[in-house]
């Protein structure tokens, strides 16, 4: 493998040596290896194969993906999330007082702009213990709130800094409490399948059944921190912690490579490719879906429609 270092030298080898297949048994230190390593690897790219002559070469490279200008400004499909991080990051460095005030902007701030469209729309975030939902909701079907994930929400809410704010008029109130309404809703139905799982379509529903499984919770082969980070994984998943986005990408991929169904090891090094420890914050999956919090109202955005 090729490394850019300090060193000298054109390349770099590596050595790596397992046990006798007797100990190996017992410690399943070769397993464990090439789990890591595969995680490395798909991560970080390799040239070259560094545990076996059948291992598969990924010429592909974190970094070259995270600084690539497809992935900071989402040019790519899908778009990725990283470009408002971006932005983010340029308001805090290049205007530190606006930054600021963003930061204090009180709970339930609300905000209106004109639309062009034939009728007036809201969209509310809302936050109910660690659950967090973009609900819009339109004048001309009231009775219809769709919910929206983050990039959905982020390119409705996008405006430009010269756009002038608009004034709030009483359908304004109408739309909240529609989607207030649709809040709890949501909520109850999604509570009610985490609890139940009989029957569930939720991709995180299964994944957790996958780790409750004997074949993952009884394998020997775990360290106390990997099995400490699979009860972490599944008490997130039973507590609707992990955004739907990501409990889907990772159910696809176990849904197409059946062997990692067989073999934990694999298992636990995509988990940790999709889920570092970090995104696993404490305590969160205690606090649960948000069941008995207070629901708050973040922010709301009201698109005036032109006379």
């Amino acid at each position: 493998m090729r490394f850019m270092s300090s060193t000298k030298h054109e390349q770099v080898h590596t050595y790596t040596f397992f046990p006798t297949d007797q100990s190996n048994d017992q410690i399943k230190l070769k397993e464990a290896a090439e789990a890591k390593i595969a995680a490395f690897i798909s991560l970080l790219g390799s040239d070259a194969r560094l545990l076996t002559e059948s291992e598969e070469v990924e010429a592909h490279s974190l970094f070259s993906q995270l600084l690539s200008k497809e992935t900071i400004e989402g040019e790519d499909e899908p778009e990725s999330e990283l470009k408002y991080l971006q932005e983010i990051r340029l308001l805090r460095d290049e205007n530190p007082t606006l930054f600021e005030k963003v930061k204090r902007l009180p709970k339930k701030a609300r905000t209106a702009r004109k639309s062009e469209a034939s009728a007036s729309s809201l969209l509310t975030y809302f936050r109910k213990g660690k659950l967090q939902k973009f609900f819009r909701v339109s004048a001309d079907d009231i009775n219809v709130s769709e919910e929206l994930d983050f990039l959905q929400a982020a390119q409705v809410l996008k405006a430009d800094a010269t756009e002038l704010r608009s004034k709030l008029d009483q359908t304004f109130y109408k739309l909240l409490e529609k989607n207030s309404e649709m809040l709890t809703r949501s909520t109850e139905i999604e509570e009610e399948e985490f609890s139940t799982k009989r029957g569930s379509r939720d991709n995180a529903a299964r994944l957790s059944k996958i780790l409750k499984a004997k074949q993952v919770k009884n394998f020997q082969g775990f360290t106390d921190d990997d099995e400490e980070y699979i009860a972490n994984v599944i008490a997130e998943l039973d507590a609707g912690g992990i955004p739907k986005k990501i409990s889907q990408r990772i159910y696809a991929k176990v849904e197409k490579t059946p062997e990692l169904l067989v073999n934990p090891l694999k298992l636990l090094a995509l988990l940790k490719l999709e889920l570092p420890t970090a995104f696993l914050q404490p305590n969160q999956a205690e606090q649960g879906r948000g069941t008995g919090s207070a629901k708050e109202i973040i922010l709301s955005e009201y698109f005036n429609a032109v006379e």
